[in-house]
Protein backbone atom coordinates (compact mmCIF):
# COMPACT_ATOMS: atom_id res chain seq x y z
CA UNK A 1 0.00 0.00 0.00
CA UNK A 2 1.30 3.39 -1.08
CA UNK A 3 -0.22 7.17 0.58
CA UNK A 4 0.32 10.35 -0.39
CA UNK A 5 0.79 12.21 3.25
CA UNK A 6 0.59 16.08 3.19
CA UNK A 7 0.85 18.78 5.29
CA UNK A 8 -0.87 21.46 4.16
CA UNK A 9 0.57 25.09 3.98
CA UNK A 10 0.14 27.84 1.50
CA UNK A 11 3.81 28.81 2.04
CA UNK A 12 5.02 25.52 2.75
CA UNK A 13 3.36 22.68 1.83
CA UNK A 14 5.22 19.25 3.07
CA UNK A 15 4.40 16.02 0.84
CA UNK A 16 5.68 12.44 1.11
CA UNK A 17 4.54 9.10 -0.30
CA UNK A 18 5.53 6.45 1.92
CA UNK A 19 5.18 2.37 0.93
CA UNK A 20 3.87 -0.15 3.41
CA UNK A 21 5.15 -3.88 2.23
CA UNK A 22 3.64 -6.82 2.75
CA UNK A 23 5.60 -7.70 5.81
CA UNK A 24 3.94 -4.30 7.64
CA UNK A 25 7.29 -2.21 6.80
CA UNK A 26 7.34 1.49 5.50
CA UNK A 27 9.57 2.83 3.27
CA UNK A 28 9.70 6.71 2.61
CA UNK A 29 9.68 6.55 -1.64
CA UNK A 30 9.32 10.17 -1.70
CA UNK A 31 9.49 13.43 0.39
CA UNK A 32 10.23 17.28 0.21
CA UNK A 33 8.12 20.33 0.19
CA UNK A 34 6.77 22.97 -1.70
CA UNK A 35 8.03 26.17 -0.70
CA UNK A 36 6.12 29.22 -2.34
CA UNK A 37 7.00 33.00 -2.54
CA UNK A 38 5.13 35.66 -0.62
CA UNK A 39 5.48 37.64 -3.56
CA UNK A 40 4.09 35.69 -5.83
CA UNK A 41 0.56 35.76 -7.18
CA UNK A 42 -1.97 33.51 -5.29
CA UNK A 43 -2.82 31.30 -8.08
CA UNK A 44 0.88 30.81 -8.96
CA UNK A 45 1.64 29.43 -5.84
CA UNK A 46 -1.63 27.61 -5.43
CA UNK A 47 -0.34 26.01 -9.42
CA UNK A 48 3.21 25.45 -7.50
CA UNK A 49 1.67 23.20 -4.79
CA UNK A 50 -0.76 21.66 -7.31
CA UNK A 51 1.80 20.93 -10.22
CA UNK A 52 4.39 18.81 -8.09
CA UNK A 53 1.02 16.71 -6.12
CA UNK A 54 -0.32 16.11 -9.33
CA UNK A 55 3.54 14.75 -10.96
CA UNK A 56 3.59 12.69 -7.32
CA UNK A 57 0.32 11.27 -7.99
CA UNK A 58 1.14 10.44 -12.00
CA UNK A 59 4.81 8.82 -10.62
CA UNK A 60 4.47 7.33 -7.42
CA UNK A 61 0.78 5.81 -8.24
CA UNK A 62 -0.82 6.46 -4.27
CA UNK A 63 -3.46 4.32 -3.20
CA UNK A 64 -4.52 7.02 -0.59
CA UNK A 65 -4.03 10.53 0.30
CA UNK A 66 -3.69 11.46 3.85
CA UNK A 67 -3.70 15.26 4.87
CA UNK A 68 -3.27 16.70 8.17
CA UNK A 69 -6.40 18.29 9.33
CA UNK A 70 -6.90 21.81 9.99
CA UNK A 71 -6.60 23.13 13.56
CA UNK A 72 -5.78 27.08 14.13
CA UNK A 73 -5.91 27.85 17.84
CA UNK A 74 -3.12 30.24 17.59
CA UNK A 75 -2.92 31.85 13.94
CA UNK A 76 -5.91 31.98 12.52
CA UNK A 77 -5.08 34.36 9.86
CA UNK A 78 -3.74 30.96 8.24
CA UNK A 79 -6.78 29.57 8.10
CA UNK A 80 -8.08 30.81 5.04
CA UNK A 81 -5.21 29.85 2.97
CA UNK A 82 -3.97 26.51 4.27
CA UNK A 83 -8.06 25.45 3.93
CA UNK A 84 -7.59 26.51 0.23
CA UNK A 85 -4.41 24.12 0.13
CA UNK A 86 -6.32 21.26 1.47
CA UNK A 87 -9.15 21.84 -1.22
CA UNK A 88 -6.51 21.37 -4.07
CA UNK A 89 -5.67 17.87 -2.66
CA UNK A 90 -9.93 17.28 -2.39
CA UNK A 91 -9.48 18.56 -5.90
CA UNK A 92 -6.58 15.91 -6.80
CA UNK A 93 -8.66 13.04 -4.75
CA UNK A 94 -11.20 13.21 -7.43
CA UNK A 95 -9.34 14.12 -10.69
CA UNK A 96 -7.42 10.95 -9.61
CA UNK A 97 -10.17 8.30 -7.98
CA UNK A 98 -7.86 8.80 -4.50
CA UNK A 99 -9.80 8.02 -1.07
CA UNK A 100 -8.54 11.29 1.22
CA UNK A 101 -8.14 10.39 4.91
CA UNK A 102 -7.75 13.47 7.61
CA UNK A 103 -6.15 13.43 10.78
CA UNK A 104 -5.54 15.58 13.78
CA UNK A 105 -2.42 16.81 14.90
CA UNK A 106 -2.76 15.27 18.16
CA UNK A 107 -4.12 12.18 16.40
CA UNK A 108 0.08 12.04 14.34
CA UNK A 109 1.63 12.71 17.19
CA UNK A 110 -0.43 10.09 19.40
CA UNK A 111 0.35 7.45 16.61
CA UNK A 112 4.20 8.22 15.86
CA UNK A 113 5.47 8.82 19.49
CA UNK A 114 2.84 7.72 21.86
CA UNK A 115 2.21 11.21 23.09
CA UNK A 116 -0.44 13.57 21.61
CA UNK A 117 1.68 16.59 22.28
CA UNK A 118 4.73 15.61 21.38
CA UNK A 119 6.66 18.77 19.90
CA UNK A 120 7.86 18.97 16.61
CA UNK A 121 11.10 18.12 16.80
CA UNK A 122 10.33 14.50 18.95
CA UNK A 123 8.18 13.63 16.37
CA UNK A 124 10.87 14.54 13.67
CA UNK A 125 13.17 12.11 15.40
CA UNK A 126 10.86 9.18 15.49
CA UNK A 127 9.50 9.77 11.83
CA UNK A 128 12.95 9.17 11.28
CA UNK A 129 13.88 5.86 13.06
CA UNK A 130 10.67 4.44 11.85
CA UNK A 131 11.96 5.10 8.56
CA UNK A 132 15.28 4.42 8.91
CA UNK A 133 16.28 8.13 7.74
CA UNK A 134 19.91 9.32 7.90
CA UNK A 135 19.22 12.58 8.84
CA UNK A 136 16.13 14.43 9.63
CA UNK A 137 14.59 16.66 6.69
CA UNK A 138 15.12 20.55 7.19
CA UNK A 139 11.84 21.23 6.70
CA UNK A 140 9.63 20.59 9.85
CA UNK A 141 7.05 20.80 7.32
CA UNK A 142 8.68 17.72 5.18
CA UNK A 143 8.58 15.51 8.63
CA UNK A 144 4.76 16.42 8.80
CA UNK A 145 4.07 14.62 5.76
CA UNK A 146 5.76 11.39 6.54
CA UNK A 147 4.14 11.36 10.16
CA UNK A 148 0.56 11.88 8.11
CA UNK A 149 1.38 8.82 5.54
CA UNK A 150 2.21 6.78 8.87
CA UNK A 151 -0.26 7.31 10.75
CA UNK A 152 -2.20 6.54 7.93
CA UNK A 153 -1.03 3.29 7.33
CA UNK A 154 -1.40 2.79 11.46
CA UNK A 155 -4.52 3.17 10.55
CA UNK A 156 -4.98 0.88 8.01
CA UNK A 157 -2.77 -1.59 9.67
CA UNK A 158 -5.13 -1.60 12.01
CA UNK A 159 -8.17 -1.83 10.80
CA UNK A 160 -7.29 -4.19 8.53
CA UNK A 161 -6.33 -6.53 11.52
CA UNK A 162 -9.53 -5.65 13.64
CA UNK A 163 -11.36 -7.53 10.35
CA UNK A 164 -9.38 -10.55 10.42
Amino acid sequence: MRVLGVDPGFDRCGLAVVEQNKRQQEQAIFFDCAVTKARQPKVDRFKTIWNLADELIVQHQPDSIAIEDVFFARNVSTALPVSEVRGLFFALSFVYNLPIFEYRPNQIKQTITGYGRADKQQVSQMVCRLLGLENIPKIDDTSDALAVALTHLTYQRQQHLGHQ
